[in-house]
């Protein structure tokens, strides 16, 4: 007995296909091409299956900064030019990205300045420090220091790695998906 598919479904395939290619960024190529880039630098994590349950675990605690947050940094350092490495980096953070972003730049050579709100987790700001970053504290949340950093950036000229705001980020963050596919 052949199937046939039901011309909602039809028009949900073909609805997403288009929010794929969203705004001009084809998602699926991007993450495709993070997912190649950043296997020589980050770990494939596993996915579990919760007992007697369809809960799946996907393992990011494994990856190489303890988050999945290391791979949107890490994708937009690799991307880089050279002469925006030698420049150096900027970001805003409250721990994960910052320890996943500062690692790579330590890996890279890329000085990298992070700043962080004056609430954030004494532990987290260490890890970055480890790795070599400047940490500059700001009054006020997370929305303060993501405008501050950005400022800042923009006038020493250099890269803001947003956490989240930026389709070369979003391309790395998405290889977990792609795992998960696979």
């Amino acid at each position: 007995m052949v199937k046939t598919v039901p011309k909602e479904s039809k028009k949900q395939i073909s609805k997403s296909r288009k929010i794929q290619s969203h705004g001009g960024i084809d998602y699926k190529s991007n993450i495709d091409k993070a997912h190649k880039e950043l296997r020589k630098h980050m770990n494939y994590t596993r996915v579990l299956r919760w007992p007697k349950s369809n809960l799946f675990l996907k393992m990011e605690s494994e990856q190489v900064s303890g988050s999945f947050k290391a791979r949107g940094g890490g994708y937009k350092l690799i991307s880089l030019t050279e002469e925006q490495r030698k420049a150096g980096i900027t970001t805003a953070s409250s721990g994960n990205h910052g320890g996943g972003v500062s690692l790579m730049a330590k890996k890279l050579g890329i000085p990298m300045t992070c700043y962080v709100p004056l609430n954030a987790s004494v532990a987290k700001i260490a890890k970055i420090r480890d790795n070599g970053a400047l940490i500059e504290e700001v009054p006020g949340d997370r929305n303060k220091c993501e405008i501050k950093a950005r400022k800042d950036a923009g006038e020493l000229g250099q890269i803001y790695v947003s956490p989240y705001n930026d389709p070369v980020v979003v391309a790395g963050q998405g290889t977990v998906g792609k795992e998960i596919y696979e």
